[in-house]
């Protein structure tokens, strides 16, 4: 019996040690998968968050350029115009400056071109402001928020056979990242066939009929309801497109930061699949922080100031989407 009663507890001993093994494992598995999800979502993320900020400042910069820009054409030919003797119609101020009463858009300005620059100017830098905070507050508080979480679900499902802790799945090669992360950017953004409208501006500008809540400027709100048209327009979503492909594009041709072997990519989006390096995807997944946070560091090395040179851009990234036809085009759309 006292044999016996060794052989049991030392089953019992090895059971309990197999079972703490595998507790082991499934914790190290979850904790391999979180990190994976994240680090692949943050870059996701963040090439998404530059790419759509990058757009919606382009429309709504021209639309208060084409304002301002119309609004002093207004002013000059009033001033031409005017009778030689200054007869025109005015309002006198509190502070007894003459203001004119024909202005566009509501805006008061004064009858003499170069005072009336100089006092539209403040009131159009007051707009901006009250622009991008409504815009861009929406986006940071709930926006991003909502991107993220659709993020993950897709690098979730689409990575949810690449396990690191697995022999059979634990490496990982350039193109096969390559393929996993276009299946994500399918499930993120939607279909090709028929992208009329832009995929992801609804994080940026979630509904029109609360885009212009608590904003009191008229200029401002105007400007508001102005993105939304645009932003619901095929010319915002060609250009969102192309900025996505050529920022992808972009990460493909560095090795996603080093991670893989660099290769030229002569079409935007890369369709043909090339022969690249192997990694181990603990290692691709550990890295892919230091890739999110360079990608738009600044091209050449400043001292640590981070002062650049006049004229030159803070990174690689911008004049590369800055000379696409279809942000030229978006930003046109905006001006005119």
């Amino acid at each position: 019996n006292g044999e016996k009663g060794k052989e049991v507890n030392a089953d019992d001993d090895e059971e309990e040690e197999e079972e703490q093994h595998a507790k082991e494992r499934r914790r190290e598995t979850e904790l391999w998968e979180s990190i994976k999800v994240k680090s692949l979502s943050r870059l996701l993320v963040t090439t998404y968050c530059h790419s759509l900020l990058l757009l919606v400042l382009t429309v709504q910069v021209h639309l208060l350029g084409g304002r301002l820009f119309r609004e002093e054409e207004a002013e000059a030919e009033e001033v031409s115009e005017a009778p030689a003797d200054g007869a025109a119609e005015v309002n006198i101020a509190a502070n007894g400056e003459a203001m004119s009463t024909t202005s566009s858009l509501g805006l008061q300005s004064r009858t003499k071109s170069k005072s009336s620059r100089s006092s539209s100017l403040p009131s159009y830098q007051a707009t901006h402001r009250a622009v991008l905070t409504q815009t861009y507050g929406q986006f940071f508080s709930s926006g991003l928020v909502d991107l993220l979480a659709a993020v993950e679900e897709g690098v979730r499902e689409v990575f949810a056979n690449y396990d690191v802790t697995d022999l059979d799945s634990m490496n990982i090669t350039a193109d096969q990242f390559w393929a996993a992360t276009t299946l994500v950017r399918a499930a993120v953004e939607g279909g090709r066939s028929e992208m009329l409208r832009s995929a992801l501006a609804q994080y940026i500008v979630p509904s029109e009929d609360n885009f212009t809540d608590n904003v009191t400027d008229p200029i401002a709100a105007h400007i508001l309801e102005e993105t939304w048209d645009v932003l619901e327009s095929p010319t915002f979503a060609a250009a969102e497109r192309e900025v996505f492909d050529v920022t992808f594009a972009m990460l493909i041709e560095g090795g996603w930061g080093g991670i893989f072997s660099p290769k030229r990519t002569d079409i935007v989006p890369v369709g043909v699949p090339q022969a690249g390096s192997t990694r181990p995807l603990a290692q691709v997944v550990t890295q892919l922080r230091r890739t999110t946070n360079t990608f738009y560091s600044s091209a050449v090395g400043d001292g640590g100031t981070g002062a650049y040179e006049e004229g030159r851009p803070p990174n690689v990234y911008l004049p590369a989407v800055d000379r696409l036809s279809t942000l030229l085009e978006l930003g046109d759309v905006g001006f005119n």
